[in-house]
């Protein structure tokens, strides 16, 4: 069994911010950009289709988000909390890769550090959530303080090996 070790979310992964847009940037979806905003996120966690919208942008290359990318809600317009901290994990958009907007984090894995499926089921637990929950404020939509968020703290197992054993478990359970 691997050891775990307490560590902030800046020492596991590169988090970033979603891209800001305004409602003329929204497009049809035959051609516009899959566009991830916090109506794609299930409470507590996880992808819900239905919230997908396509946007047109122009954005470099590393703004697109590719199959398997976790993302997480940085707002939430429930008023219990539901949707601020989940996770989501992009979908297969038929190889076109998708963006997120600002309502959005990314959390993007060091490779030497975390593994990218694990980091997905990590954030799922309550206890990341609750600090994502507190470091938020607002009375009717919540807004994480991303400020706050690299420096939260998660057991981990030291070794990405580990990791990835968990998260192949994790994931055929999901399945």
């Amino acid at each position: 069994m691997s050891d775990w070790v307490e560590a902030t979310l800046d020492e596991l992964c590169i988090l970033k911010k979603g891209l800001n847009y305004s409602s003329t940037d929204y497009a049809n979806d035959s051609d516009g950009t899959p566009f991830i905003t916090i109506k794609c996120f299930e409470k507590g966690g996880g992808y819900d289709p239905s919230g997908i919208k396509h946007i047109r942008l122009n954005v470099a290359d590393g703004e697109y988000l590719p199959e398997g990318a976790v993302v997480f809600a940085v707002t939430d317009l429930t008023r219990a909390g539901d949707i601020v901290g989940s996770p989501l994990r992009v979908p297969d958009f038929g190889g076109k890769g998708a963006l997120a907007s600002m309502d959005c984090m990314r959390a993007t894995p060091k490779p030497q550090r975390c593994d990218e499926s694990f980091i997905y089921h990590r954030l799922m637990l309550p206890d990341i959530r609750r600090q994502m929950v507190a470091a938020s404020a607002g009375s009717t939509v919540l807004h994480l303080d991303t400020k706050k968020v690299p420096k939260m703290k998660l057991k981990v197992p030291v070794s990405p090996d580990s990791q990835r054993d968990i998260a192949r478990v994790l994931d055929v359970c999901d399945r």
